[in-house]
C-alpha cells in the first residue's frame, strides 16, 4: 500500500474535461465607442496576445471587439481614488459575450500627467482582463 501511494504522490489530478479551442478567428477593426485616448490600441495589443496565448488567431471567422462603454467616476467624495469602468463586447458569426470591469487609480492633482498615466494603466489591466476572461469564454469550449 505504501509503495502505491508512493507513486501517487508526484501525480497531478484535474477534474472536468481540459479546454479545447472551437474556433480560430481574425480580429476586425476594434471599434472604441468612447473618447479614451490609446484604448484601442490597447485592445488590440491584448487581444493578439491572448489569441496568440490560445492558439486561436489565424482564422477565418471574424472576431469583433467593440467598447461599448469606458468611464471614469469618482469613488468618494474629495478622495484622490477615481475608478475607471469598461464594457467590452467580443462577437463571432456564432457566439457573443459582453463584459465589463473596473479598476481604481489614483489621482495627482499636483501632477496631471502622473494622474493621465494612471488612468492609461487602469484601462490597460482592464483591458488585458476582459479579453482574457471574454476570448476564454467565447473560444473555448470545457473550460470553466
Amino acid at each position: 500500500m505504501a509503495a502505491w501511494a508512493s507513486t501517487l504522490g508526484g501525480c497531478a489530478y484535474a477534474v472536468g474535461r481540459a479546454p479545447v479551442r472551437s474556433a480560430t478567428v481574425h480580429l476586425e477593426p476594434v471599434v472604441v465607442l468612447a473618447p479614451e485616448i490609446g484604448l484601442r490600441e490597447e485592445l488590440e495589443a491584448a487581444v493578439a496576445r491572448e489569441l496568440d496565448r490560445l492558439g486561436a488567431g489565424g482564422g477565418a471567422m471574424p472576431l469583433n471587439v467593440a467598447v461599448t462603454s469606458a468611464a471614469v467616476r469618482s469613488v468618494a467624495l474629495g478622495a484622490a481614488v477615481q475608478e475607471a469602468r469598461l464594457t467590452v463586447s467580443f462577437s463571432t458569426p456564432v457566439a457573443e459575450v459582453s463584459l465589463s470591469g473596473r479598476r481604481a487609480f489614483a489621482l495627482s492633482p499636483d501632477d496631471p500627467a502622473a494622474t493621465a498615466a494612471a488612468r492609461a494603466q487602469a484601462y490597460a489591466a482592464l483591458a488585458d482582463e476582459l479579453v482574457a476572461d471574454g476570448l476564454r469564454q467565447l473560444l473555448l469550449v470545457g473550460e470553466p
